[in-house]
C-alpha cells in the first residue's frame, strides 16, 4: 500500500487504480484544519485548501504544491430577506480579495 492518507469527506477516489497507486486511507474528516492536525501529529498526508490552513505552517506543518492543481469550491449563504450590514459587506469584499490575490499567484 501507499503512504498513508488523510481524506477530506467527498474527495473523488479513484477505485479503478492499480491496488499499488492506490492511497492507504486511514481517516475521514470533513475539515481542512483537522486534516492539516492529523498530518501536524503524522498520522498521514492530505490534499487541502490552502485558504484553510492558516497557522500550521508556523507550526512545523511542511506543505507542498500539487500538481495537477486542485480547485476547492467554497460559498457565501446569506438570507435573501435579510439586507447586509456594511461590515458584513466588508469582511466579503476581504474575502474576495483574498481569494482573487491567491488565485492571480498560480
Amino acid at each position: 500500500m501507499g503512504k498513508k492518507w488523510i481524506s477530506q469527506g467527498g474527495q473523488k477516489r479513484d477505485d479503478t487504480l492499480d491496488p499499488t497507486m492506490r492511497p492507504n486511507l486511514v481517516i475521514e474528516t470533513p475539515f481542512a484544519i483537522t486534516a492539516c492536525a492529523l498530518a501536524l501529529e503524522g498520522v498521514g498526508l492530505a490534499i487541502v485548501n490552502p485558504l484553510a490552513v492558516d497557522g500550521f505552517a508556523q507550526r512545523g506543518l511542511i506543505f507542498r504544491p500539487f500538481e495537477p492543481s486542485v480547485y476547492f469550491k467554497s460559498y457565501l449563504l446569506f438570507r435573501p430577506d435579510m439586507q447586509k450590514a456594511s461590515l458584513v459587506r466588508a469582511f466579503v469584499t476581504a474575502l474576495m480579495d483574498v481569494r482573487n490575490t491567491r488565485h492571480a499567484g498560480r
